[in-house]
């Protein structure tokens, strides 16, 4: 079951990897990496509420079933993941607050800029503006950017147009001048 849903999730059908992720549960119910999979495809299959709070439940249940051992950036990874859904289910302060606990464990560059992604659309939400402002012009040369512009009609809706957070998400030059790295953020802004 679990090696099928892996399969099903490299190939982007979320919504199929969920139903096996979800049978390889019930099989071992101990399998933290398959609630954690489970999370995650049901966040990205985007099907409201439901699947949101489906998605939040299999990640707590990965982050109380996650060994101890777990390396610092995987266990930062499974927090942040937590973290965006309660921020996209409206629970900003426990998003923030599990957000502060990933930074110290967060070493490698994916996660690193991945919570300052979703910092920054709290701090935006939350009218901390500056500080929002700040750590999106820290994600400018990352594909981080296209998960900006994707939100800039609801997470960053009070802030779009402040004149310097619109310098901020401004495309970097050099980016537009490497086509794999223009076809990076293109994929990533329509996956999110």
């Amino acid at each position: 079951m679990f090696a099928i849903g892996k399969a099903l999730m490299a190939e982007g059908r979320w919504a199929q990897a969920a139903q096996y992720f979800d049978r390889a549960t019930e099989v071992d119910a101990q399998n933290w990496e398959a609630f954690f999979a489970l999370g995650y495809c049901r966040g990205k299959s985007r099907l409201g509420h439901v699947s949101d709070q489906a998605s939040l439940d299999a990640y707590t249940e990965a982050k109380r079933l996650a060994p101890e051992d777990l390396p610092d950036n995987l266990r930062a990874r499974l927090l942040i993941y937590h973290a965006a859904i309660q921020k996209r289910l409206g629970r900003l302060a426990e998003a923030e607050e599990e957000l502060h606990e990933a930074q110290p464990l967060a070493s490698e560059p994916e996660e690193i800029q991945d919570l300052s992604y979703h910092m920054s659309s709290i701090y935006a939400m939350t009218n901390r503006h500056e500080q929002a402002i700040e750590l999106v012009s820290a994600l400018r040369s990352t594909p981080y950017l296209a998960s900006v512009w994707a939100h800039l009609d609801d997470y960053y809706e009070d802030v779009k147009s402040d004149p310097k957070f619109l310098r901020a998400i401004r495309e970097p030059d050099q980016v537009l001048k490497d086509p794999d790295a223009v076809s990076e953020m293109l994929k990533l802004r329509a996956a999110r």
